[in-house]
């Protein structure tokens, strides 16, 4: 009887090696996944930051040039604020189109791309 009760044991021993190695893989992976798309937001993040500190200059840049020629510091900051508000008004009544399903068609592609690999 003792040969047997050592071999469940082992058996035993092994199938909980092999669920300790399957929890480990699974947690490795989730840490994959958390990141990468960590990683993602991050380098987005940096890029939108950029953008943005390049869009304040261009637009300064172009207020002083319409202020210039309309000969009137207020109006070229009117002429630049009116066109930020039709961008507004234009994403405002297309966000379907123009900004919910492209951003989510970019979510998916990011995580199918990384299944792949």
């Amino acid at each position: 009887m003792q040969p047997e009760k050592t071999h469940l044991e082992d058996v035993a021993d092994k199938a909980h090696e092999y669920l300790n190695t399957r929890l480990d893989i699974g947690k490795l992976k989730a840490m994959e996944y958390g990141a990468v798309a960590f990683a993602a937001v991050l380098g987005r993040l940096i890029l939108l930051m950029i953008g943005f500190c390049a869009l304040i200059f261009a637009s300064i840049a172009l207020a002083i040039y319409l202020s210039v020629i309309t000969r009137n510091v207020w109006m070229g900051c009117l002429i630049v604020s009116g066109l930020y508000l039709l961008l507004i008004l234009i994403l405002k009544l297309n966000k379907k189109r123009l900004l919910d399903t492209p951003l989510a068609n970019i979510f998916i592609l990011q995580f199918h791309k990384k299944d792949e690999n």
